[in-house]
Formats: structure tokens, sequence, C-alpha cells
């Protein structure tokens, strides 16, 4: 059973390498292989640090997806609407969105965006 929850300090981590290997596995065939094997887990943590806990922004929370044994699973983050065309009164966007391939066509992505959708 998977269990969506707002993201904590120590996830920073699991999401970088959620969306390192999404990327890997879903743009294998249109980014170069150079490309995507130069992405960096660390780099990409330290820039998820500041988005997660407690240096979150309240208005742009991510969600992370938890299996059954708590292992971070998915991720999502959103945030204010950035179009400036469209009236914002309650509404949001979402900036990111990645499950891991291992756990692909599980709902999850689903259950990601019914979090956003609540808090929205």
């Amino acid at each position: 059973m998977t269990r969506i929850r707002p993201a904590r300090d120590g996830d920073a981590e699991a999401i970088a390498r959620i969306q390192i290997a999404s990327w890997r596995a879903a743009y294998r065939a249109i980014m170069p292989a150079d490309f995507l094997a130069g992405l960096n887990e660390a780099e990409r943590a330290e820039r998820w640090r500041t988005r997660v806990g407690s240096d979150a922004s309240p208005d742009a929370p991510t969600y992370v997806a938890v299996d059954g044994a708590g292992t971070v699973v998915g991720f999502a983050h959103t945030g204010p609407l950035r179009d400036e065309d469209l009236p914002s009164d309650g509404r949001g966007e979402v900036y990111t969105l990645y499950v891991d391939p291992a756990a692909w066509r599980r709902g999850i992505g689903t259950a990601l965006l019914a979090a956003i959708d609540e808090f929205w």
C-alpha cells in the first residue's frame, strides 16, 4: 500500500534518485546518453534540500509517495500558478512529478496528483 505525505528534511536524496532514474528511463531515446549519464544525484539532492521539509515554502509543497516498506517511490512538487494570463485564485501548478521506474503503472502518479488537488 502506498501512502502520500509531505516531504521531510531527509527525503532530498530519494527525490534526487527518483528524478534522475526517471529521466534516464523516460528520456533515453530523446536525450543524449552522455547528458543522462552525467546527471549528478548529490547536486540534485542539494537543490531539493531547499524545497522540502523545514525549508519548504508553505505555498510550494512537495509530496512523496511511500511504499509499505517505507521507501520513497515517487514525488510531486506544486506551487502557485505562474501563468500571468490566467486567474490564480485558488489554483496551482504541478511543477514536477516523478515516479521510480520500478514502480511505474501502479497508480502512484495519480495518488500524488490527488494530494496536490487537495492542497489547492
